[in-house]
């Protein structure tokens, strides 16, 4: 039942579990246990887990309208920011949360398995993901995502945000419905995307994205034996440094686009990025995928500096 409280600009650090736990009534129990409007920014989180090692940077369950910004969250050993508890397309009390210009990095640690630096759960009506540089996510086996899109995730917006150095893709869904992934730079990751279930609705539409490699795949293998007609991409910006660009493994660019229908209006070229080696992701000014439409991302979100 808390409403309307706001942690701002503490540094928590060397945590048995997590920093920030949001627990709220789940649907159906809003009128005694609603949870929402709280606002946690400008905190730095880190060392989390050191005997839970489940803890998450910032928790929230059962909640809405809830904003996390502008935190500066590293060194945890599961997810950054985790959102939502219901499990499948169940009704969800998680809706309308903001998660928006954090830091996350060096996150699992090579500790535990299927994480994200921010991670999302259930049906999620207006809750935008946007503006935040994740990097260095590493798990004990699989599952060192970026941004993850688990069970059921649906109706989310994911919008301008920056991921590399991921062990696996640098963003997955494992079953969704109706997102949005747009204007992101998805670069050094296992994959760019990775998708892990077959629906029969549209599960998500990548539109106007970088995807950014070195010798690895755009899509991971599962969607070569899942098929593809659940998803949608478009007018995305497309590059391997190493000049050959696979969209799978084996399947080049004009194969994927004749045999999957997906991808019409994506270019294979170049972004040039002022310094991608660097992790510097501003785009100069003669870049192609401004000319596609993508909006450059500025400041330290692009470049890592202020």
């Amino acid at each position: 039942g808390c409403k309307n409280i706001r942690i701002e600009k503490n540094r928590i650090e060397d945590i048995g579990a997590g920093g920030i736990k949001v627990y709220g009534g789940a649907y159906g129990e809003e009128e005694l246990l609603t949870t929402s409007n709280c606002v946690f920014r400008g905190n730095e989180i880190s060392y989390c887990g050191k005997r839970y090692a489940a803890g998450c940077g910032i928790l929230i369950n059962h909640a809405s309208n809830m904003e996390v910004s502008d935190n500066h969250i590293h060194h945890t050993d599961y997810s950054g920011v985790s959102v939502g508890w219901v499990w499948g397309y169940a009704n969800s009390s998680t809706y309308g949360n903001i998660i928006r210009g954090n830091h996350i990095h060096h996150i699992g640690m090579g500790r535990l398995s299927d994480m994200g630096g921010i991670y999302l759960l259930g049906k999620q009506s207006g809750t935008v993901v946007s503006d935040n540089r994740i990097h260095d996510v590493t798990s004990a086996n699989y599952g060192g995502w970026g941004i993850y899109t688990d069970e059921g995730s649906s109706f989310i917006t994911i919008e301008n945000n920056v991921v590399y150095n991921t062990k696996d893709a640098s963003f997955h869904q494992h079953y969704g419905s109706q997102n949005v992934v747009r204007n992101n730079v998805f670069a050094f990751g296992s994959a760019a995307v990775e998708i892990t279930r077959y629906e029969l609705h549209d599960t998500i539409l990548f539109e106007k994205n970088i995807f950014f490699t070195n010798g690895a795949p755009i899509y991971f293998q599962h969607l070569r034996s899942m098929g593809v007609n659940s998803i949608n991409s478009a007018q995305n910006i497309i590059w391997d440094i190493s000049g050959n660009v696979q969209m799978l493994k084996d399947v080049p660019f004009e194969k994927w686009q004749a045999t999957s229908g997906k991808d019409q209006g994506s270019i294979i070229a170049d972004p040039l990025f002022e310094n991608a080696g660097e992790y510097d992701f501003r785009l100069k000014p003669d870049s192609p995928a401004i000319a596609l439409g993508f909006k450059p991302l500025s400041g330290f979100l692009a470049s890592g500096k202020e």
